[in-house]
């Protein structure tokens, strides 16, 4: 059971790896890009879920509760359901490093993911870009955030 789990894992990341590069390559907005991960500066996303090692997936009730936006300078504003704050972030290619996360401290509802979307977020060290969706993987592949493009303009007090 835990190794049908691992391989599982092992083979949704490759293949996410391997799509992502064709994926560049064919379309124009990335010209010239091919080979190497895209920037993700100015841009900004909402969770769809998180996939855990285990198979568990946890999905926020309300997706726009969970978002990330990449600004200049590795500055990275995020919202963890009732919880607001701001981070660093460094973009090697497609390795990630999301750090010295600070927010405010608000209990957030029972049912919230919020604790376990910060975990994760401090865990990141790679990326995909797939269809049109960041994925972020975690250290030893522990789990695997999906977010969607977010709607919209963005601020820190959205």
């Amino acid at each position: 059971m835990v190794f049908r789990s691992i391989s599982f894992f092992m083979f949704t990341l490759l293949s996410l790896a391997a799509c992502s590069t064709s994926e560049m390559a064919s379309n124009p907005a990335n010209a010239g890009q091919a080979g190497r991960a895209a920037s993700l500066l100015g841009t900004s996303w909402q969770l769809v879920e998180i996939r855990s090692m285990n198979d568990f997936i946890y999905t926020p009730l309300s997706v726009e509760r969970y978002t990330l936006d990449f600004l200049p300078q590795g500055q990275l504003l995020i919202r963890a359901d009732c919880n607001r704050g701001q981070g660093n972030w460094q973009q090697d290619g497609s390795q990630l490093l999301i750090e010295a996360i600070a927010l405010t401290r608000a209990m957030c509802r029972p049912e919230s993911i919020d604790q376990r979307f910060l975990t994760d977020l401090g865990y990141v060290r790679s990326f995909v870009l797939r269809s049109g969706n960041l994925y972020l993987a975690t250290q030893a592949d522990g789990s695997i955030m999906e977010f969607e493009p977010r709607r919209g303009n963005f601020s820190i007090g959205d």
